[in-house]
């Protein structure tokens, strides 16, 4: 099965794993929204008084933090039992069964756990502390079917391995991940967060331009202190010949990376 060949509406198992890289991209900007809208707060400076500068400051935050809010709203679930379980059908398949058979089952953790499995068992432990237990009937499946259980092991394990080389795990895969539809809006909204979404008038520079991040915080009340810090940088970086000059940490560098990872 050519799992690269499916229609945009066939690819669940790759939905939680994209709802968490972009819940994460979200918190950095609300932690970091004054870097990534640096060049539209530089100009709001030079043309708004200072009590129009703070209200229109304050309603950026409030508007970066309400894009998280809403975003959580709508795709918090992917991220929660039972449509968790798609992770099983995604790159990170095996971690997820780790922590999964380590939590739902009770067993000791197979192998020592990553940071990733243990963030998938936390997540794990709290929905069951809240009650909610649909998984598809994978729990069942496992308790009543001891072959099933032994792949499920082994594919926890076996990091060579495809889950298509465990014929009862690949069966549960298909019939009840594979087969989930995501609809359209959903999957707009998931490339249109914050209406950075790709159309023809749209060029790369500028989509690129949104991406921009520096690794200090500017507060209000300091923000001009910081648009000099960033100009002066800048500017010193304009008269570097172009072969001496190196990727920092944070930049257009950093910026492009982020931008073929996310929107391209």
């Amino acid at each position: 099965m050519n799992l690269s060949k499916w229609s945009i509406g066939r690819r669940a198992h790759e939905m939680p794993d994209k709802v968490y890289e972009w819940r994460k991209f979200l918190q950095n900007l609300v932690e970091n929204f004054e870097m990534f809208f640096a060049d539209e707060l530089s100009g709001a400076v030079d043309a708004l008084s200072s009590e129009e500068f703070g209200v229109f400051f304050d309603n950026l935050e409030k508007g970066i933090n309400k894009a998280l809010e809403h975003f959580e709203k709508w795709f918090l679930s992917w991220l929660h039992l039972p449509l968790v379980i798609c992770h099983l059908g995604g790159d990170n398949g095996k971690s997820f069964a780790s922590s999964f058979h380590h939590v739902v089952l009770e067993k000791p953790w197979i192998k020592p756990p990553t940071d990733l499995e243990l963030w998938y068992a936390e997540e794990l432990e709290d929905d069951l502390k809240n009650g909610i237990t649909n998984d598809f009937g994978l729990n069942e499946l496992l308790l009543e079917n001891s072959n099933f259980l032994r792949e499920f092991e082994q594919f926890c394990i076996d990091e060579k391995s495809f889950i298509y080389n465990f014929p009862d795990l690949y069966d549960f895969v298909k019939t009840r991940i594979y087969f989930i539809i995501i609809h359209q809006q959903q999957v707009e909204g998931l490339f249109n967060k914050l209406d950075l979404k790709p159309h023809p008038n749209m060029t790369l520079s500028l989509k690129q331009s949104k991406l921009q991040l520096s690794s200090n915080k500017i507060a209000k009340e300091n923000y001009s202190d910081g648009l000099n810090e960033i100009r002066a940088k800048r500017n010193a970086t304009k008269k570097i010949p172009l072969q001496e000059i190196q990727l920092q940490q944070f930049g257009s560098g950093i910026a492009s990376e982020l931008f073929n990872k996310l929107l391209c």
